[in-house]
């Protein structure tokens, strides 16, 4: 059996724990400052790749209500489940197709938008308590059959989504 080789085992200790420390040390810059850097398609679409993406952009963007027949809100059929009345109310961060806005972004700092759309056009619904205009948004899903786990994971959760 050969002698252990403190010269190798302290290196190799100190490796790892150089290592361990430069993982520790990582922070979250948290959302990056200065322009946009999204709402466009890749530059590797072909040209009907990015047709498709400039008219799918426009049904992202539309303004939904529940008839259609409130001004400038030209789509029609938001039902029970919905968070906003477009797609890019709540995807609209630094652009649209982007993430939730939010109070606090560099680029596009805006309230959470769906306490405003509660009582937008005299609407008197009720925000819950998760909701607020210096938080996220948020999507709210509700859940049946008890608090048991395994009915959970058995198939008995019941979940109404968002994205249709």
């Amino acid at each position: 059996m050969q002698p252990l080789n403190l010269s190798v085992a302290t290196r190799s200790l100190g490796g790892i724990l150089l290592a361990a420390v430069s993982c520790l040390a990582q922070t979250d810059p948290g959302p990056r400052t200065g322009a946009a850097g999204a709402g466009g398609p890749f530059s590797a679409l072909s040209a009907n790749e990015k047709a498709f993406f400039s008219s799918a952009l426009g049904a992202f963007n539309e303004v939904d209500s529940v008839s259609g027949t409130i001004a400038g809100e030209a789509g029609r059929g938001l039902g029970p489940t919905f968070n906003g009345n477009s797609c890019a109310q709540c995807h609209a961060q630094p652009a649209a197709g982007g993430t939730s806005p939010a109070p606090f972004s560099p680029q596009v700092p805006v309230p959470n938008p769906q306490v405003a759309l509660a009582t937008l056009h005299g609407a008197t619904n009720t925000v819950p308590s998760f909701i607020t205009t210096s938080g996220p948004v948020r999507e709210g899903q509700i859940y049946c059959g008890g608090s048991d786990q395994s009915q959970l994971t058995a198939g008995r959760r019941r979940s109404w989504p968002v994205h249709d």
